[in-house]
């Protein structure tokens, strides 16, 4: 009369004992959490700033005739001025509906490696673009600002870099715009051949002259 019951129990007993087998094998094991902010790696140690007193190029206003927040006051190593353009307070402009920019010749194409910037108003927004004859620039990156002083890595190479706020209100300003980064080294003409043999870039082996 029992005989079922007893046979359920031992049913049960083998599920139980199988389960207890398997749990392990299904815990899932959570993702490696990304490296945080401190870890990534700083600039290569030969980068040097590359902006300071280089040539620039923005609008700008002045408050008063003989007190003016100048372009170049972004790149003169002085955190006490700083540059700064307001619309409604400016007699001419040459700002477009893209937005406020700043653009510094650094003199000779560079590789570029970290840009920080302090600015003087709050952003919505910026685009950072780049260019070697200071005609077409090609954007390579938007970024939108959570605190007045922003610091990003670059892997690219430039002449002329332009900052462009992207306020609706055509209002910008910064204290210190910097540029950093080193020189391009001169380029390898040297090729070799299926012989093995070095050709040089006019054609010819050398020792063969």
């Amino acid at each position: 009369m029992h005989r079922p019951l007893i046979r359920a129990s031992m049913v049960t007993l083998l599920f139980v004992l199988l389960l207890s087998i398997a749990l392990p094998a299904l815990v899932v094991v959570p993702p490696a959490s990304a490296a945080p902010l401190a870890e990534i790696p700083p600039p290569p140690t030969d980068a040097v700033l590359l902006s300071q007193g280089k040539p620039v190029e923005a609008d700008y206003s002045c408050i008063y005739v003989d007190d003016c927040q100048y372009p170049w006051h972004a790149n003169d190593g002085n955190d006490g001025t700083f540059w700064f353009y307001n619309e409604y307070i400016s007699s001419a402009s040459t700002i477009t509906e893209v937005g406020v920019s700043w653009t510094v010749d650094l003199g000779d194409i560079h590789e570029l490696t970290r840009l920080d910037i302090r600015w003087f108003t709050g952003v919505n927004s910026y685009q950072v673009s780049i260019s070697d004859d200071n005609q077409l620039f090609l954007p390579i990156f938007t970024d939108s600002p959570s605190d007045t002083l922003t610091s990003t890595l670059l892997e690219a190479q430039a002449r002329y870099v332009r900052i462009t706020a992207l306020n609706d209100s055509m209002i910008a300003g910064a204290y210190e715009i910097q540029v950093y980064g080193r020189e391009v080294g001169p380029l390898d003409l040297t090729v070799t051949d299926s012989g093995d043999r070095q050709r040089r870039s006019d054609g010819r082996c050398p020792g063969t002259e």
